[in-house]
């Protein structure tokens, strides 16, 4: 009997050892164990998390400091401290406490776009099988998808989870136009009939102007063809040779365009004013959500209203990560994927709050919780989530971009 006894206060010792290794684990960040979400809620609840954003505009900022900031702090009171950093500052940061060998450095997780994921990773910055721990991931993003798993066509690997997204699109004032142009054939046509009521900003100082470029790039030469750009190292000859068809547009489009002393304007802001003078009978914007506070600001007149391309129009895509020596990894994992819950999504996703557009897949979250996306407070003049779902691009790897700007400059803007 007292054999019995002892052998069990071992198996017993042995099971509450190994669960105090987990939990060391997790709380060190060494090794967060697989299928183990109880214990990463307990683990990452009680904390404080630092999130660092390379930039934010107003909304962002007020969003994520106010509706995702009160979401955690009721869910896991997980107070949630957002800093806004420079990407070089960022690197300096996480490169300077691993040279120092800290372990517990003080940023918790990131928010990315752009090339900035790929950068931090290639530098080996960045915390690895973060996806594989959100438990959101698993069963509400389509993994297939070109932006669920890469940056710009840079494969994420796991390192990071994407949370959000932006859209350019087309505005027209719809008190003076009664039809807007779905093609970039129809939008040849009105511009010959109409010259000098239609531009877009510079390409190489604005990257709004640059999202125009590539979205009629997309449209003249084919998503499909387009494929071959995603490829690694493609050369400044070759995609020359497959965009040519879209720069020979541009530079026929070129000769109907508003100027300013025969140059094209610098900035979408004078773009923008353009348009609300009068002088152009369309805008355009990343952000599909910017036409309900331009309004109301007097930057769009009160016409405004926003359309797409029938073929699509540039997205863009928005992603956390977490450095590879964070003191709080299992914090950032629980904000992750509360980011990824239903009402952040939907939330974040209504113009008055930020009006950042979801990454959820409807087909896997049902019938009634994607109706709540169509339901979402929005303006009559905006376009809404389903259907720039259905009429988008991705976006190209930035040396590809680049690329594109300069041959822009070298066919177009002669």
């Amino acid at each position: 009997m007292i054999k019995k006894i002892v052998l069990w206060s071992c198996i017993l010792c042995l099971i509450f050892g190994l669960y105090s290794c987990q939990a060391t684990d997790i709380l060190t960040g060494e090794e967060t164990p697989d299928k183990e979400w109880d214990l990463i809620v307990e683990s990452g609840s009680n904390t404080t998390v630092n999130l660092y954003v390379t930039e934010a505009d107003e909304k962002m900022r007020a969003w994520l400091s106010s509706k995702y900031y009160n979401q955690l702090k009721t869910l896991y009171n997980i107070e949630l401290n957002v800093k806004i950093m420079t990407q070089e500052d960022i690197i300096s940061i996480v490169e300077t406490e691993l040279l120092n060998e800290v372990k517990d450095g003080v940023i918790d997780i990131l928010i990315l776009k752009d090339d900035e994921f790929r950068i931090l990773y290639q530098k080996g910055l960045l915390y690895s099988d973060i996806s594989d721990k959100v438990l959101n991931f698993d069963d509400r993003l389509n993994k297939l998808t070109l932006d669920i798993k890469s940056e710009h066509g840079f494969s994420l690997e796991s390192y990071a989870v994407p949370f959000g997204r932006e859209q350019m699109v087309l505005t027209f004032d719809e008190d003076e136009l009664e039809t807007f142009p779905v093609s970039t054939e129809e939008l040849m046509s009105f511009a010959k009939d109409n010259p000098q009521t239609f531009t877009y900003p510079n390409p190489l100082l604005d990257e709004v102007g640059g999202e125009f470029v590539r979205t009629v790039i997309y449209e003249i030469v084919g998503a499909e063809n387009m494929e071959t750009l995603f490829e690694a190292e493609v050369a400044k000859e070759t995609v020359e040779e497959i965009i040519m068809p879209g720069l020979t547009y541009l530079k026929e489009l070129d000769q109907y365009l508003y100027k300013e002393e025969g140059a094209y304007l610098k900035s979408i802001d004078d773009v923008n004013y353009a348009f609300l003078n009068g002088d152009l009978y369309f805008s355009m914007s990343h952000d599909y959500s910017y036409i309900t506070d331009a309004i109301k600001n007097e930057v769009y007149p009160d016409g405004a209203r926003n359309f797409l391309f029938d073929q699509g129009t540039i997205m863009d895509t928005f992603y956390f990560a977490v450095p590879v020596n964070a003191s709080n990894k299992t914090g950032a994992i629980l904000a992750i994927h509360e980011m990824l819950s239903l009402d952040m999504q939907v939330d974040k996703y209504t113009p008055a709050s930020w009006g950042n557009l979801p990454v959820l897949d409807t087909n896997l979250i049902g019938e009634a919780d994607a109706e709540k996306f169509e339901k979402a407070s929005l303006k009559r003049h905006s376009v809404r989530v389903e259907e720039l779902a259905t009429k988008r691009y991705h976006e190209l790897p930035m040396d590809v971009i680049l690329m594109i700007n300069d041959l822009w400059e070298m066919h177009v803007n002669q």
